[in-house]
């Protein structure tokens, strides 16, 4: 599948593949391929029976804190724009799961909060379909062109989890992908 983005993107951005239960999150420089920081953002133990309300503030707060980190630690890291893959539903039994579960709510309300805590730190949100950055591709699809592309086994090693996807979107957003 070819990236829809011919032009590469002159500004810093982070890429954010979320979840209710852990969050992976890529931020991106203009002049690298390689993502510049990743990381991975679980619920504690603690807030896991929690209202999801309480879980997603404390996701979407702790990406925020990242972001912040990642721009006190080097001040060239201009304040991203944020590309957020978007909730969808897939007619298939693990959609129907999620649906009876409100597991797709709360996903999407989560993405919700992460929307508006962009807007009101002066970021831009952008969402992300599923199918517009991988198409069909499985979780081994994705891997293996992620591996393809960053030619560097080592560092795809890191990316756990949704950290592998969030790499993917940034990828996709800098029309590699």
């Amino acid at each position: 599948m070819q990236s829809k983005r011919k032009q590469p993107l002159a500004y810093s951005f982070v890429a954010v593949d979320p979840s209710i239960v852990s969050m992976g999150f890529a931020a991106f420089v203009p002049n690298l391929i390689m993502p510049y920081s990743w990381g991975l953002i679980k619920v504690p133990t603690k807030l896991k029976k929690a209202d999801s309300l309480v879980r997603s503030r404390y996701q979407c707060n702790e990406l925020f804190n990242r972001i912040r980190k990642i721009h006190d630690e080097n001040p060239d890291y201009v304040y991203p724009n944020i590309f957020c893959e978007q909730p969808q539903f897939f007619n298939s039994n693990k959609g129907m799961a999620s649906a009876r579960s409100q597991s797709i709510n709360k996903l999407m309300h989560l993405v919700g909060m992460i929307n508006q805590k962009s807007y009101e730190e002066f970021k831009k949100f952008h969402p992300v379909g599923i199918n517009d950055w991988k198409g069909q591709l499985s979780k081994k699809g994705v891997e293996f062109r992620i591996r393809k592309i960053l030619k560097n086994d080592e560092l795809v090693d890191e990316f756990k989890n949704d950290i592998m996807d969030a790499v993917g979107i940034g990828l996709y957003i800098k029309g590699m992908f």
